[in-house]
């Protein structure tokens, strides 16, 4: 959730991954994997889902949620076991 998170701030890979600590590549694993999982093909359309899902501040807890069963949901519809 903080790799979305900083998406919807919009920081760039080396930015999320010095933020985090952990390197460039391990952030575009993530940033593809939650494009497959809310099944949208940029960063600026999965920050647009996650606020649809009733989120406008992606950082909160309960918008963690929220886009935690959406991804949940849109995993289901898509045949995949996440």
């Amino acid at each position: 959730m903080e790799v979305l998170g900083s998406l919807a701030s919009g920081k760039r890979n080396k930015e999320i991954g010095r933020a985090l600590e952990i390197s460039e590549g391990t952030i575009k694993y993530h940033v593809k994997s939650i494009l497959r999982k809310l099944d949208v093909i940029g960063r600026a359309e999965a920050v647009a889902v996650a606020s649809a899902a009733g989120n406008p501040r992606i950082s909160s807890q309960s918008g963690r949620r929220r886009i935690r069963s959406l991804v949940e949901y849109r995993g289901k519809t898509r045949g995949c076991a996440y």
